[in-house]
């Protein structure tokens, strides 16, 4: 009785393990599998790479191309500005001289209607030289031109004249002389301006004095005679006339 219970409990413990549960599906990948997804990220990184170095090379044409565009413009910019102030200063100098040579021909008609009156109602002298102006004489140092006549003159015992030296002005003070020369009415060849000009300075350089400034119109000379220092303007025009203004330096 007891081996026949033992038997069946054996019988039935057996026939349960033949229905043993199957075993579980091995899900594990492949080594293809995942060689093929490593080749695909690489794939992407190396894509990712490209487009990344793509648009650093746009930004960077981007910025170079707008580097030139501003370098041009500003090029242009400037040349406008210098084309504008070359343009400005020609403008300026046209009108500056032909302010000049307005005032010129104004000055010269002025002269010529004065002197056309000065010869119609001037006294006539000897030989029909022409009288000086009333209480008007030679400086000592210089001697007139032949024939030339005092159209006016001043003189002070003390007064003040700015002369041209050069790059800058000397206001000199002290006794003054302004005496102004016509040539005779008569006269067929006028002295010119140079001549003029380089006999009173000659006058002067005889005496040890010098030339301080020059221009076209006159000359300012400077000299220290007998301890005092004198200073000359000489001007002169193409019509022969000419103007003497001197200052005898008075003593500090």
């Amino acid at each position: 009785m007891g081996k026949t219970i033992v038997g069946l409990f054996i019988a039935a413990v057996v026939a349960g393990g033949a229905q043993a549960q199957p075993a579980p599906a091995d899900t594990r990948i492949t080594a293809p599998e995942s060689a093929a997804g490593g080749a695909e990220r690489e794939a992407e990184q190396q894509r990712r790479a490209d487009e990344d170095r793509r648009r650093q090379a746009e930004d960077q044409r981007r910025q170079q191309d707008d580097a030139r565009r501003k370098a041009d413009e500003d090029q242009r910019r400037q040349a406008e500005d210098q084309r504008r102030q070359q343009d400005d200063a020609r403008r300026r100098a046209d009108e500056d001289q032909r302010r000049q040579a307005d005032e010129q021909r104004r000055r010269s008609e002025q002269e010529r209607k004065q002197e056309d009156e000065a010869k119609r109602t001037a006294p006539l002298g000897k030989a029909g030289a022409k009288k000086d102006a009333p209480n008007c004489s030679d400086h000592p140092l210089f001697t007139r031109l032949q024939d030339y006549w005092i159209e006016s003159c001043v003189q002070k015992p003390l007064d003040a004249y700015n002369f041209d030296a050069g790059k800058r002005r000397n206001m000199v003070q002290g006794r003054y002389w302004y005496i102004r020369y016509q040539p005779p009415a008569g006269l067929a060849a006028k002295p010119s301006t140079l001549q003029l000009l380089r006999d009173a300075a000659a006058i002067v350089e005889n005496a040890g004095g010098q030339v301080v400034a020059s221009d076209s119109s006159k000359k300012t000379l400077e000299l220290t005679r007998d301890g005092k220092e004198l200073w000359v303007e000489v001007w002169a025009d193409h019509l022969g006339k000419y103007i003497l203004t001197i200052v005898e330096k008075a003593a500090n």
